[in-house]
């Protein structure tokens, strides 16, 4: 099993819809990838414990669980263009992916 991790970090003007991303997009790139979302989920950065003043390192993450990264392959790559125009839709910020196998 692959998680897809989107994150969007803090920058001198993020430009975030948090409301957006966090209603909106784990079903907007659920609905681009199809099939192959096991479990979406959306979570806005919040400041470590005792340093509330601090600034977020990433101000909004998403994780998509998925079953292979042939998966994930299959479904991402033919529709990039896609999914990068439903990330457009609550950031400006460029997001950065990581994906990781969660079997081992």
């Amino acid at each position: 099993m692959i998680k897809l991790t989107v994150m969007h970090p803090n920058c001198s003007d993020p430009v975030i819809n948090i409301e957006f991303f966090t209603n909106s997009s784990s079903a907007i790139i659920s609905d681009l990838l199809g099939w192959s979302v096991l479990k979406a989920e959306t979570h806005k950065g919040t400041p470590e414990e005792g340093n509330p003043e601090e600034p977020v390192a990433q101000v909004a993450i998403s994780h998509q669980k998925i079953e292979s990264i042939e998966l994930l392959q299959e479904s991402f790559i033919p529709d990039i263009e896609g999914v990068l125009a439903a990330l457009s839709q609550f950031s400006k910020v460029q997001p950065l992916a990581q994906s990781i196998d969660i079997n081992n």
